[in-house]
């Protein structure tokens, strides 16, 4: 069975669209079936993260370990900063620099709007990349998940609540 999206009205359950209904019907009358209730990603959270980090992105210290070149870069690497990533390990060789140089430049190449960032450990390299937040990915309590470290993140750096930083930037344009 597919998953079916509906919306409460009164006591019931209401197939929110035509395709959700179609799913409904292929249910037999008075079959019992488990829900498993999970909140639609929130519109309104979705555009405040990104708002938040165009404002970071915005004022980004100067002198920082990262200097993101626009807030889509800035967004992928904070959610690595904040653990929400994948990695993969490459033998360092003789010349880790090198070999990191090496491996994002391949990395870049195929890697279609995605950014990786290298950390050399010992005689390895690490790659990072950002993990998908993708609407249909994530739960909205999975994504306050992503979003609440971030928020941290760029609290730390920026030295300012994200409320505010957001409302700011928001004036400022």
């Amino acid at each position: 069975m597919a998953e079916i999206y509906a919306r409460r009205l009164g006591d019931a359950l209401h197939p929110k669209t035509a395709k959700d209904r179609a799913q409904v019907e292929k249910l037999t009358e008075r079959q019992t079936v488990k829900l498993k209730v999970v909140r639609e990603r929130s519109s309104k959270h979705h555009r405040f993260y990104f708002k938040v980090i165009a404002a970071a992105f915005n004022q980004w210290p100067d002198p920082h370990e990262f200097a993101p070149e626009d807030p889509d870069h800035l967004r992928q690497w904070l959610q690595c900063k904040a653990g929400y990533t994948h990695h993969m390990d490459f033998p360092a060789g003789d010349n880790p620099q090198l070999m990191a140089d090496m491996v994002c430049a391949f990395a870049a190449q195929i890697a279609e709007e995605r950014h990786v960032f290298p950390r050399i450990c010992g005689d390895t390299v690490r790659l990072y990349w950002a993990k998908s937040i993708a609407w249909a990915q994530l739960s909205q309590t999975q994504f306050k998940d992503v979003a609440r470290p971030v928020f941290e993140i760029v609290e730390s750096v920026v030295g300012v609540e994200v409320e505010r930083l957001a409302t700011d930037n928001a004036k400022a344009a």
